[in-house]
């Protein structure tokens, strides 16, 4: 969902690693505003 007005968010994670490894892997794939690009296949760092 969007929100008319809004710029941008801030995530917080208790465990930021396997935070944003949880966000990058489930909930971007969903997002509309990466629809265009890839999916990533391998690990980068």
């Amino acid at each position: 969902a969007s929100v008319p007005g809004a710029e941008g968010v801030l995530l917080t994670f208790d465990d930021f690693l396997s935070g944003i490894e949880t966000f990058g892997e489930r909930i971007q794939p969903l997002m509309q505003c990466r629809a265009h690009l890839p999916a990533l296949t391998q690990e980068v760092a």
